[in-house]
């Protein structure tokens, strides 16, 4: 594979999207799944089996995994999935969010993070780990090249999304000189807090103010910004 390497850049998801407009099928959620082998569908496609889905919008350009449930869905139901959205298989194994360089025409993993969250809500990360296991880029998506940056969220081995984009880490950086994040929301409380700056944590704003203003309208609550260590 022979790529063509971009600059190095800061940009937003829907700058990216009218920047790379030959990748704009990788922001389709329900292109990945259908492309990774999932068991999923759009909204009204009948559900094959009883069992937990994952339902989300097909596009997201907004971020951090907004409007997405987990819920129980019967055998032949078609109307629980709104239009818009895709049902795909509820995937087990730990959450990564890995980012790879493209160097030389290779995809050469840069740095990978386990994050935790629970099915009830997984906008709302509560912990973020550096991993020391970085899942492999599947060929499909290996063979994507003209970017210099993927990253990609993974449960387990199997790719849910991927952004064209270097960062990766939590704090919106490229590399980073710490090994756990702490999200703080709205509703943390301050014995929370405090007992974190007691274990050592230090605490570091939202990368992007304006980035979560944008999603204030589709989540119920509110990240601060993060202590770290």
């Amino acid at each position: 594979m022979v790529s063509i390497i971009v600059d190095e850049y800061d940009l937003d998801e829907h700058e990216l999207y009218l920047k790379y407009p030959q990748h704009h099928k990788w922001w389709n959620k329900l292109y990945l799944a259908e492309t990774m082998g999932y068991s999923c569908g759009p909204g009204g496609v009948r559900i094959p089996s009883t069992g937990e889905y994952v339902i989300r919008p097909i596009y997201n350009l907004i971020g951090m995994g907004v409007c997405t449930t987990i819920k129980v869905l019967k055998q032949g139901d078609c109307t629980s999935t709104p239009p818009g959205y895709f049902w795909c298989e509820y995937l087990e194994g730990n959450h990564y969010s890995a980012t790879y360089e493209n160097i030389n025409g290779t995809w050469k993993p840069l740095h990978c993070w386990q994050g935790f969250n629970r099915k009830s809500n997984v906008v709302k990360f509560n912990k973020w780990i550096r991993s020391d296991y970085t899942p492999t880029i599947p060929k499909a998506i290996a063979n994507i090249n003209n970017v210099k940056y993927i990253n990609i969220e993974y449960k387990g081995d199997n790719p849910i999304e991927l952004h064209f984009r270097p960062s990766g880490n939590p704090d919106g950086t490229s590399i980073s000189k710490w090994n756990e994040y702490i999200p703080i929301w709205h509703d943390t409380t301050q014995f929370e807090k405090d007992k974190l700056v007691d274990q050592g944590y230090t605490w570091i704003d939202n990368p992007y103010d304006n980035w979560m203003e944008d999603m204030e309208p589709y989540l119920n609550e509110r990240r601060l910004g993060y202590y770290v260590r």
